[in-house]
């Protein structure tokens, strides 16, 4: 065989002249002529193709020599066998087998020469596309590369765009399954976990792994969204790469954000929801305005009672539909709560509704928040009340000014009287002393019955000047040891006492704030009605007690005497009320109406607790107050 140097000239003709080859593909590759001559099986190279092959020259080559250049012999083969039977020019890549580039990849080009209808010769290029090659491959895989990111993307993008408030957690969670799975690099062999707040959701196929991904996100109100995502064992199971975990670590950001959102929508959903039931539940009428007096809300209470829909109102200028309320404080203290950002509360007449308005306005972000009731019945009811007060006021100045004057024209009758019956009383025991041996027993007993009415009239009337005496000079409190007070009363009753054996029990009595005076006549009067209303025979006992509450001292006074039916408990406080015959027992019936008038003078009260046979309890107290 021949080098490529003695290559005849007729084939160089014949390849310029029918060659078809587009040769300007192979500007920048290294490319060589070769011809294959079919009748001798021998090859011709040019001296470029040995340099492709990296062989030396002057090699002589065979058609299975050349065969052996390449990974797949077959091909080449098969290649070389078709070309014989086309008259068009045809090409293959094929893969060298090369100690020094593993990558060496060579293009070869042919088309059959004929003579009278006969191929017998095959020519054409041959080319190293190495570079070409490994420029395809990393085009390739930077184009598969690609792909997975835009599935990736694609992944992100499906899940940002879940419209959560149109979706339920179990909704909005699956289909973020399904994208999850279609963003990993085998979409079939994906299985996804996610669970949330005590709840597992899962693909179809998932099951535990120890191949698998996690991804744990920040604690949503207090609970983890969890992702695991396992591709299914196989002999063929792909490993993860690094960037599904990115992934993943993205997604569940992406999702618990979502879930967030949801959460914190519903939330304040249902807070609004219930602060509408309770706007609308409540008694007082409330409507809002936004910071340019549109009104956005208006209860019903409000359309109550001020008579305008909702429908009407909703989305209007509140000053337009309310314009009479301009000159008014409506206008005035809105603006001050709208501009300060202070409450208010006010009271105001509207007279085109012919209503009084009690309002408080309160700021909001956006505007204030007005509640307001008809105050209408209440305000009228006050006005009516201050003239009733000043009525009464008026009144209580004429009555007291009467009762003063009725004490006074007591004290100065009673004073008076005493005179003519001291004069009755002397005369009559003058008449007895110097006639009674003239008189016959009738008129004894006349001149005795006259002595003792005399006697009575005097004492009904000392207890009078008594009555008109309490209240009619304002007496101070002091502070008094109420054991000494016992002591002086205990010392007037001193003979009574001992002469029917009483026994008085009496605890250690406290210091308190009052008057020293009535309380010794009030205790005095207590005293001696225990001791008088006795049966005959009977030893007194007398029970002295006190407790101190918040505000007052409770006294109580208990004997066990002959008792008070229960229908004279509050009759026998009036003046000169008296139960008993004076035979039976003596008094004049104005001891308890004293009593009644000192307790309420020291703001206190008094009554009863008696049975009809078993004795009297008195109760009384004594303020603390000044």
């Amino acid at each position: 065989m021949s080098q490529s140097s003695n290559m005849s000239s007729d084939f160089k003709s014949e390849f310029r002249v029918e060659s078809d080859f587009n040769v300007a593909e192979f500007a920048e590759c290294e490319s060589g002529l070769w011809e294959l001559d079919l009748n001798t099986n021998e090859i011709y190279w040019s001296d470029e193709i040995y340099n492709i092959f990296m062989l030396p020259p002057d090699n002589a080559i065979e058609l299975e020599n050349m065969a052996e250049l390449f990974q797949k012999k077959s091909t080449f083969l098969k290649f070389i066998d078709q070309a014989k039977n086309r008259i068009e020019a045809s090409s293959v890549k094929m893969k060298c087998v090369s100690q020094t580039n593993s990558d060496q990849w060579v293009k070869i080009t042919c088309k059959p020469f004929q003579l009278e209808g006969q191929t017998v010769k095959l020519y054409g290029i041959i080319q190293d596309i190495g570079a070409h090659k490994r420029v395809e491959m990393f085009l390739k895989s930077a184009l598969e590369e690609l792909m997975e990111r835009n599935k990736e993307q694609a992944c992100l993008f499906n899940i940002s765009k879940l419209n959560e408030p149109s979706h339920t957690f179990k909704e909005l969670i699956t289909k973020t399954i399904s994208y999850i799975q279609h963003g990993f690099q085998f979409p079939d062999l994906a299985e996804v976990r996610i669970q949330f707040d005590g709840k597992s959701y899962q693909s179809g196929n998932y099951k535990n792994s120890n191949r698998r991904l996690t991804a744990v996100s920040k604690r949503i109100y207090d609970k983890p969204l969890v992702i695991d995502v396992i591709y299914l064992e196989s002999t063929n199971s792909p490993e993860f790469l690094k960037e599904e975990q990115d992934l993943i670590d993205t997604i569940v950001q992406l999702l618990s954000l979502k879930i967030y959102q949801k959460i914190s929508r519903e939330e304040l959903e249902k807070a609004n929801r219930e602060k509408e039931v309770i706007l609308e539940s409540i008694g007082d009428g409330f409507f809002a305005v936004e910071e340019d007096w549109t009104v956005s809300y208006w209860n019903k209470k409000a359309e109550e009672i001020l008579g305008k829909k909702k429908e009407e109102i909703l989305g209007e200028n509140l000053w337009e539909h309310y314009q009479d309320a301009v000159s008014l404080k409506f206008f005035t203290e809105y603006h001050k709560a709208m501009n300060d950002k202070v409450s208010v509360h006010f009271e105001e007449y509207f007279p085109p509704l012919e209503k009084w308005f009690e309002v408080s306005a309160y700021p909001s972000d956006n505007g204030i928040s007005v509640y307001f009731i008809d105050a209408t019945e209440r305000i009228k009811s006050e006005q009516q009340l201050i003239e009733l007060n000043k009525s009464l006021e008026k009144h209580a100045n004429e009555l007291a000014k009467s009762n003063s004057e009725l004490e006074q024209f007591a004290f100065i009758a009673s004073h008076d009287l005493q005179e003519p019956l001291r004069m009755v009383s002397s005369f009559l025991t003058q008449l007895k002393r110097k006639y009674n041996d003239q008189l016959d027993e009738k008129a004894q007993q006349y001149i005795h019955f006259a002595t003792e009415g005399a006697e009575r009239m005097r004492r009904i009337i000392l207890d009078l000047l008594e009555y008109s005496r309490v209240g009619s000079v304002e007496i101070g409190k002091t502070e008094i040891d109420l054991n000494e007070v016992l002591d002086e009363v205990l010392s007037v009753h001193k003979k009574t006492i001992e002469k029917k054996k009483a026994i008085i029990n009496i605890p250690d009595l406290p210091v308190i704030s009052a008057s020293e005076i009535h309380l010794k006549q009030l205790f005095q009067n207590l005293i001696s009605n225990s001791l008088k209303y006795q049966k005959d025979g009977n030893q007194p006992v007398i029970n002295i007690s006190v407790r101190e509450d918040d505000d007052s001292w409770l006294f109580s006074v208990s004997d066990n005497g002959i008792g008070i039916d229960y229908k004279y408990h509050k009759k026998i406080f009036a003046i000169f009320q008296r139960l008993h015959a004076q035979e039976e027992y003596s008094g004049t019936g104005v001891g308890l109406a004293i009593c009644k008038k000192i307790v309420e003078q020291q703001g206190g009260e008094i009554w009863i607790d008696s049975g009809d046979t078993q004795g009297t309890i008195f109760y009384f107290t004594i303020s603390k107050k000044e």
